[in-house]
Parts: structure tokens; C-alpha cells; sequence
């Protein structure tokens, strides 16, 4: 093998990606900047060119995973909760810290 299974992933992963997106712009125009595999435009319709590039690029994607003893984080639970939202920040504005008093 001329390389090992991590690096003949990373190639495999970095090929489907770019045919994946280069099949994206093709179909919505050089102006699309592919955002997210998941959005259902993305992987176009069953059968299609754009479908079997997606299907390439995830198959591609959890033989990476794989090599590297890791599962597909997409479909587990956030570790942590959300930041709660500092409204008064968003009111006032990047100078909302300063205006809120010291309780010492």
C-alpha cells in the first residue's frame, strides 16, 4: 500500500468533495457556494449525477470516520447546552457590559 488508510482516506474524502461541489455549481451556477451536504437541494433528486456525487462524498466521508475511529457527530445530541441569550446585550449593544451595575 503507498500509503496508509488515514492518508488514502483523506484523498478519497478531498476527491468526492470536490466532485460534489463542482456538480453543485454546475447545476445552480459558479456563484453557489455549496453550504451544507444536508440541505435537500444539495443532493439532488434520485438517480440524478448530483445524487451519486452526494452518495460518493458521504460514503467517502464515513470511510474517513472510520479510518479514524470516530463516529458521524451529525447525527448525536450537542454535548452541552446553548449560552444563555444576554438580551440587554443585544439592546444596547457591544457597550451593554459597562452599562449593567457591579453587584460586589
Amino acid at each position: 500500500m503507498l500509503f496508509d488508510a488515514r492518508t488514502n482516506t483523506d484523498l478519497l474524502f478531498a476527491s468526492a468533495d470536490e466532485r460534489w461541489k463542482n456538480e453543485v455549481k454546475r447545476r445552480f451556477g459558479p456563484t453557489c457556494v455549496p453550504i451544507s451536504p444536508t440541505r435537500t437541494e444539495c443532493r439532488g433528486e434520485p438517480g440524478s449525477f448530483l445524487r451519486k456525487t452526494f452518495d460518493a462524498r458521504e460514503q467517502a466521508y464515513r470511510q474517513w470516520l472510520r479510518a479514524r475511529g470516530l463516529g458521524d457527530f451529525r447525527l448525536s445530541t450537542p454535548a452541552h447546552r446553548p449560552e444563555p441569550i444576554d438580551y440587554l446585550a443585544l439592546l444596547k449593544g457591544p457597550d451593554a457590559a459597562m452599562a449593567r451595575p457591579h453587584w460586589h
